[in-house]
C-alpha cells in the first residue's frame, strides 16, 4: 500500500489552485493594464484627463494606467528637444504615447512635404511618434480645438493629414466639441476663463480615447477623480501651476454623475 503524505497532498491542492485558469487569467489581466503617457500642456492637466482617463476605464474594468508630461503653455518641440519624453519612455514601459500640440499651432503653411522638414510642430509629432514605436508605444495624436468653423475644419484637416503621415492614431476634437456646444450649450464644455476644458469636454476626450485603445464603447457609470494635479504621475516640466482651480491644492473630488457620463457618451455618437 502507497502512503500519502497529509503535507505533500495539501501541498499538490495549494499548487493546483494557483493555477487555476481563473487565477491565471486575473493575474494576466492584472499586468496587462495599458500605460499610457500624455504628453501636452495645460490643455492636457486644467480638467485632469489622465484621471478622467484612468477613473472611466476603472468603473468599466478595463483599468489603465496614465501619466502626463506637462508643462503650461509647451509646445511639443520644446519635449523633443529637452529629451523629457525619450527620458520617460526609456525608464518605463508605455504601450501608447497622447500628443496634444499647443492650440493652433499644427497649422503650418506648407505643403506635407515642406511641413514635415520645415514645420516645427509637424517636425515634433513626426520625431516623437518615432520615438513612441521605437520603445513600444502606439502614438496618438490628440486633436485642439478653435470655435470659428474655417479654422476648426484647417485644424481637423491638417491633424488628419498628420496623424497618417507619421503612423498615428487621431482624435479630432475640434468639430466634436463645436456641435457638442451648439446641441447642448447648458453643459460643462469650458473652463470658466474660456478657452481650456472644462470638466465635460475632458470626459468627452477620455471617452474618445478609451473607444481608439479599447475598440468599444464604455458604459455610463458614475466615477469620481481627485481635482488635484500635483499625484505621483504627474510630471511638470520646470514650476507646476500655481492657481488653486488648477492645482487642486485643496485635494478636491469631482464627481461625473452617472446621468452626466451617459449624456456625454449619448453627445460623442456611436463608435465608428
Amino acid at each position: 500500500m502507497i502512503r500519502i503524505s497529509t503535507r505533500w497532498l495539501v501541498t499538490v491542492v495549494l499548487l493546483a489552485i494557483c493555477l487555476a485558469p481563473g487565477r491565471e487569467s486575473q493575474a494576466r489581466t492584472a499586468v496587462k493594464s495599458p500605460r499610457i503617457l500624455f504628453v501636452g500642456n495645460s490643455l492636457t492637466y486644467v480638467g485632469n484627463l489622465p484621471a478622467t482617463l484612468e477613473g472611466l476605464s476603472r468603473v468599466n474594468r478595463k483599468p489603465v494606467v496614465a501619466e502626463m508630461l506637462v508643462q503650461g503653455g509647451a509646445t511639443l518641440t520644446q519635449r523633443l528637444d529637452d529629451g523629457s519624453v525619450e527620458t520617460m519612455l526609456g525608464a518605463d514601459r508605455f504601450d501608447y504615447v497622447v500628443l496634444q500640440e499647443r492650440g493652433g499651432d499644427i497649422l503650418c503653411e506648407a505643403d506635407d512635404e515642406t511641413a514635415m522638414r520645415d514645420c516645427d510642430s509637424w517636425r515634433a509629432h513626426r520625431m516623437l511618434a518615432d520615438l513612441a514605436r521605437a520603445h513600444g508605444a502606439q502614438p496618438i495624436l490628440l486633436g485642439t480645438y478653435q470655435s470659428v468653423p474655417e479654422v476648426s475644419r484647417a485644424i481637423e484637416a491638417s491633424e488628419r493629414t498628420l496623424a497618417a503621415r507619421i503612423g498615428a492614431v487621431h482624435i479630432p476634437v475640434s468639430e466634436r466639441i463645436r456641435g457638442a456646444v451648439s446641441a447642448n450649450p447648458d453643459m460643462n464644455w469650458f473652463h470658466k476663463d474660456g478657452a481650456h476644458p472644462g470638466h465635460d469636454l475632458v470626459l468627452l476626450e477620455a471617452i474618445a480615447i478609451y473607444r481608439a485603445i479599447r475598440h468599444v464603447t464604455p458604459a455610463a457609470h458614475a466615477f469620481s477623480i481627485p481635482q488635484t494635479l500635483l499625484g505621483p504621475r504627474a510630471h511638470f516640466i520646470g514650476a507646476p501651476p500655481q492657481h488653486p482651480e488648477e492645482t487642486g491644492s485643496r485635494r478636491r473630488v469631482y464627481e461625473y454623475e452617472e446621468a452626466q457620463v451617459a449624456k456625454i457618451i449619448a453627445v460623442e455618437g456611436p463608435a465608428t
